[in-house]
């Protein structure tokens, strides 16, 4: 009797509280908790000897990074390796999702097949894609000795070694690019073709002056997405280069791996993770800023 008295006492609101309140303990639990963590890290000198000889160090880790010249190097290749790689998988990606969009029939079994290299573990593919590079057995090598060129050692020289992977990120994760435009592409209404036709457009103008501007606020999402992704990318650059030859491919991100866990700086590696988080969330709010610019845009005209 008591419990139904309980029940009815709820309120519509505390009755949706209580639905999402797991949820909230969950995320605080795994995901700020974690972050918070790190943020406080990153003011003290962690000895992992001895917890209890942490010594507080005010801003002093953060006043060492920005004059950490690899740390700048990190940076300048973490902003390569994202801005390269997410640009011309956004420009394969409407390309492919265009060549999709004209097919009528067996349209379904490409787009199965384009789910292949996003479903395999990054390290799986970084292990595959080493084979494929390798200099005296790899198939790479083999194409190119066709053509009469020597073979190259792609992963171990500073000019070749970034843009091979950039090559692996980029056949991974164009495909997830080509699906979301589709997607984009299969809801756009029809009027404004048919009256193009009319006109007598061509199909490169129709692309140019209507498909993407109608796309533009969606690829923008699709953009940042993509842009986060490779800010957080580890897996690949761990198997293939290990972040050489010398340091010509080592991300931000995986030096925030080398320091917190090869050379056992915690907080030195807390303050860079926390630099990191910073320059994500000022990429990701700059990107939903030109989204809502081109979604006023597009309302606009």
């Amino acid at each position: 009797m008591k419990s139904k008295s309980f029940r009815f006492s709820l309120t519509e609101n505390h009755e949706k509280v209580l639905l999402v309140l797991p949820i909230v303990v969950v995320l605080l639990l795994f995901t700020t908790f974690p972050y918070l963590m790190t943020l406080i890290l990153g003011f003290f000198k962690v000895d992992m000897a001895n917890p209890g000889g942490n010594r507080f160090l005010g801003l002093l880790n953060y006043i060492n990074v920005f004059s950490d010249p690899r740390f700048w190097n990190s940076m300048k290749v973490s902003a390569v390796f994202v801005s390269v790689g997410t640009i011309l998988e956004l420009i394969f990606g409407v390309a492919l999702a265009l060549l999709l969009q004209q097919l009528n029939r067996r349209r379904a079994i490409y787009q199965s097949l384009l789910l292949i290299p996003m479903v395999v573990p990054p390290i799986v593919v970084g292990l595959n894609w080493r084979m494929l590079y390798d200099p005296n057995y790899g198939i790479i090598n083999y194409f190119f000795s066709l053509l009469n060129i020597p073979p190259q050692t792609w992963l171990s020289q500073p000019l070749f070694a970034l843009p091979a992977l950039l090559v692996v990120d980029i056949w991974q994760y164009t495909p997830f690019v080509t699906l979301l435009v589709l997607a984009l592409l299969m809801n756009l209404p029809e009027d404004q073709y048919e009256a193009a036709r009319i006109d007598g457009a061509s199909g490169w103008q129709m692309t140019w002056h209507i498909t993407i501007p109608m796309i533009k606020a969606g690829l923008t999402v699709v953009a940042t997405l993509r842009a986060i992704e490779a800010f957080r990318e580890f897996a690949k650059i761990y198997t293939l280069t290990s972040g050489g030859p010398g340091i010509a491919t080592e991300t931000l991100n995986y030096y925030v791996y080398i320091t917190g866990f090869e050379q056992y700086r915690v907080g030195y590696s807390s303050a860079l993770a926390t630099i990191l988080f910073t320059c994500a969330i000022g990429f990701t709010l700059l990107m939903l800023l030109l989204t809502k610019t081109s979604s006023e845009g597009g309302t606009n005209e």
